[in-house]
């Protein structure tokens, strides 16, 4: 029993090298320009800004992915993440939801905002501004 723990921590390492070459498939989709949540709807600059700088990193064609989503496995799990806010909403594709998903949207984003769940907490730490 005390082999194994002692060679525990060599094992561990073995392990980190090995899944870093597992690949994680971090895409931005192509995006058109004519869908973009500002070409389609007239947003004050502060606005914008303010959802590019908080949401963009998730919700969007444009992810600029950090330096840690290059380790798993991390890397894991932030493009399984990216892959759900896509999913949930894309400002990028703000051309293909129904006026009536829009209203839905944005309604649900102002109450997860409001109610602190977004940004989520882990980003938020991460991404400082």
């Amino acid at each position: 029993m005390k082999k194994i723990i002692k060679k525990l921590p060599l094992l561990l390492l073995i392990v980190f090298v090995v899944i870093q070459f597992l690949p994680s498939e971090k895409a931005n989709p192509e995006t058109i320009t004519a869908l973009e949540l500002f070409s389609i709807e007239n947003t004050d600059e502060a606005i914008k800004n303010l959802i590019v700088t908080s949401c963009y990193d998730c919700h969007s064609n444009k992810v600029e992915y950090p330096w840690n989503s290059n380790v798993a496995p991390v890397s894991w799990w932030i493009v399984e993440h990216v892959e759900h806010a896509r999913h949930h909403l894309n400002f990028s594709e703000w051309g293909n939801y129904s006026d009536e998903d829009k209203s839905e949207i944005a309604e649900e984003a102002a109450e997860e905002i409001d109610e602190g769940e977004m940004p989520l907490k882990p980003y938020l730490i991460m991404h400082g501004d």
